[in-house]
């Protein structure tokens, strides 16, 4: 059935919109042309983001990361964001919420909220390993050039 599209729904709209052709009408009680409207509307509401959150990026500070060692590398992930916190709970709002994610093998990035005095991290081995576990643990796919380092993401789990 039609999700809310009745005759009268139609008049109002054409009476604030303009005219809609036979063809749209027709469209509007048919069930696949439904589901598109479904799934289309899903699509744009995943795009278009709350301009709360958008702000609160907008005042973060993105803080580039790289190995300390030349022999360690980074995953990537399906779901490549990572929340690391402090505190239970935490929010962006708060500061201590940092947002993590790989860009290369060799380059990771942080969104901080808390203004940083330094521009840059250096990562030892364990928070490599302990950034490469979280996308790890959290996505359905992984990749890396080491085959290594997904062997023994794999077996950690």
């Amino acid at each position: 059935t039609s999700p809310g599209f009745t005759n009268e729904f139609i008049k109002k709209f054409e009476a604030e919109h303009g005219a809609v052709s036979q063809e749209e009408k027709d469209a509007l009680f048919e069930t696949e042309y439904i589901r598109d409207l479904e799934n289309h509307s899903r699509i744009y509401g995943l795009s278009r983001q709350s301009t709360r959150i958008l702000d609160i990026f907008a005042k973060m500070q993105i803080i580039p990361a790289k190995p300390l060692r030349s022999n360690k590398q980074f995953i990537v992930s399906s779901k490549p964001i990572v929340r690391l916190i402090n505190t239970p709970n935490a929010t962006l709002e708060e500061g201590s919420l940092e947002l993590w994610t790989t860009l290369t093998p060799k380059l990771a990035v942080s969104f901080v909220n808390e203004k940083r005095s330094f521009n840059h991290f250096i990562l030892d081995d364990r928070n490599v390993r302990h950034l490469n576990k979280a996308l790890f643990n959290q996505s359905i796919a992984s990749a890396s050039k080491s085959n290594s380092l997904l062997s023994s993401l794999l077996n950690s789990r």
